[in-house]
């Protein structure tokens, strides 16, 4: 009886520092987001709408991917194409209720057949709960194939998150 006492005390001591403890490296951040952009050197204005999420690896190195729909509005939403992106980006301070962050990756459009497409980029996450936030993005894709040189593809992004 008297090992069975010291089994539970000793149980309920470790226990005490961990009730207050959050995870520290939060595992999945989601996204919806609302594009505005814009092709360089020869094309028009475009609208995206999409969403994506990414995942934790180490302190604020994440993984992540989206997809999302571009269409030129006066066009209506039927003219449009897909964007798929997977990348990696890193979070500065990514305990903090306003996050900077720098992403890089691969993209690829397609509607009747398809464009490769490299990315880089920065933004801001901030956090009004522990669980939802807003992020702003900016983005360049850069197109490779497009014409005499390389096209560039900037768009600006404005998501709701969570996690």
């Amino acid at each position: 009886m008297r090992q069975l006492h010291w089994m539970a005390l000793s149980m309920a001591l470790l226990a005490i520092p961990l009730q207050a403890q959050e995870p520290k490296n939060h595992s999945f951040e989601g996204s919806a987001f609302f594009a505005g952009v814009k092709a360089y050197p020869n094309g028009g204005k475009v609208l995206q709408l999409g969403g994506g999420g990414e995942v934790g690896l180490y302190k604020g190195l994440k993984a992540g991917g989206d997809i999302g729909y571009l269409f030129v509005p006066s066009e209506g939403f039927g003219s449009g194409a897909g964007l798929f992106s997977a990348g990696a980006a890193y979070h500065f301070f990514a305990e903090e209720q306003t996050v900077p962050f720098v992403a890089a990756g691969y993209g690829l459009g397609f509607r009747s057949g398809t464009q490769n497409l490299l990315y880089y980029g920065a933004g801001v996450t901030h956090w009004f709960t522990p669980h939802a936030g807003a992020r702003l993005e900016l983005r360049d894709y850069l197109a490779p194939e497009l014409g005499s040189g390389t096209g560039h593809v900037l768009q600006f992004r404005v998501a709701l998150t969570f996690r």
